[in-house]
């Protein structure tokens, strides 16, 4: 397999994924949020495949890596979503108990904690893995790509009129 067809291997599963994940599947949000990550992780690493000009050998190292830490990264979400919920509930209550909000609080930080150990995890193995231009050129993806994944994110809001997942 050249390296050029690696990438489009990897664009074709991404698309028939989202085309399933396109499909509309009432009472499934959590399913259609988890493919839809998983879809946002493919992109982000084909994206990174080409950015970085990464070679086989390098793919191969890298992808499985990625994936297991954008899964562990996911549950830590979910983990920080649910804990976040239960901090706004237990602030709203009358008299909330600043003994049980400290405690929350602490959770809350743990997981964020958490989500940037994840990333430096990732960082330092693609240091300890890839050539300095590639490691200058990784610092510069993840920046553009977080920035157009969230004017991306702004725009669909605003098409959906400023809706907010609950």
């Amino acid at each position: 397999m050249s390296r050029k067809s690696l990438p489009w291997i990897v664009l074709g599963v991404f698309l028939l994924s989202a085309i399933g994940a396109a499909q509309p599947q009432p009472g499934r949000r959590q399913p259609d949020r988890d493919r839809l990550r998983a879809n946002l992780t493919n992109l982000r690493l084909l994206r990174m495949t080409e950015a970085l000009e990464l070679t086989e050998a390098q793919t191969a190292k890298i992808y499985p890596l990625a994936t297991r830490i954008e899964k562990e990264k996911a549950e830590i979400i979910r983990d920080l979503g649910a804990e976040m919920a239960d901090l706004r509930q237990a602030v709203q209550e009358s008299g909330p108990n600043d003994e049980d909000l400290a405690v929350r609080v602490e959770t809350i930080r743990k997981l964020r904690r958490s989500l940037q150990e994840k990333d430096l995890e990732f960082e330092q193995f693609l240091q300890a893995n890839l050539s300095g231009v590639q490691v200058a050129r990784y610092v510069i993806f993840q920046a553009d790509f977080n920035l157009a994944m969230g004017d991306r994110l702004n725009r669909a809001r605003a098409l959906a009129g400023g809706r907010r997942r609950p």
